[in-house]
């Protein structure tokens, strides 16, 4: 079995890059959920050892295949940072708003880590290629190397063959000013 776990399982770490020997301590319904998961697939695998449980975890899937048929472009408002950076790329918006300016960085900005959905795939095909090449692996974590989609440092982000404007947008956590 391969269990698409999240990153959120660790809360809020207390430094960065978050490693999987973490301390486990999720703070919201979706990472309860997603660490109470992990730890049924453990006492399966423990209760019936001819499993095979590779748990991933991960942090937030963008992108798109370089096809464009499958991807990111929603009708609404998007619910991550990298479609906002292809709009502002492909100039549907003038620029890209970065909301946040007292959080624990360097620039007082938000960091989040993302995975492009291919590597996401990709890791998935390796994690059942993996579970078919043993007899029993037990339960292992795989980590994903992450990528900081933006530095604020530089307010002018190459994106491709387009440019994208970045414009820090000063406001607490919950509402801007």
């Amino acid at each position: 079995m391969v269990f698409s776990s999240s990153a959120t399982v660790y809360g809020q770490p207390e430094k960065i890059p978050c490693v999987e020997d973490f301390e486990l301590k999720a703070m919201n319904p979706y990472g309860r959920t997603k660490l109470f998961l992990e730890e049924i697939a453990r006492d399966i695998q423990k209760a019936e050892p001819d499993w095979s449980i590779i748990l991933l975890r991960y942090f937030n899937p963008v992108g798109a295949h370089e096809s464009g048929k499958i991807g990111e472009d929603p009708k609404g408002i998007p619910n991550n940072l990298m479609p906002y950076i292809q709009q502002v790329a492909v100039g549907r918006l003038p620029e890209l708003n970065v909301y946040g300016h007292d959080y624990p960085t360097k620039d007082g900005s938000a960091v989040r880590d993302y995975i492009h959905v291919m590597d996401l795939a990709d890791g998935h095909i390796a994690a059942v290629r993996k579970l078919f090449s043993s007899e029993n692996i037990g339960d292992q974590f795989v980590s994903f190397k992450f990528l900081h989609i933006i530095n604020l440092s530089s307010f002018i982000v190459p994106f491709g063959k387009y440019t994208v404007c970045i414009k820090l947008i000063c406001c607490s956590r919950l509402y801007c000013l």
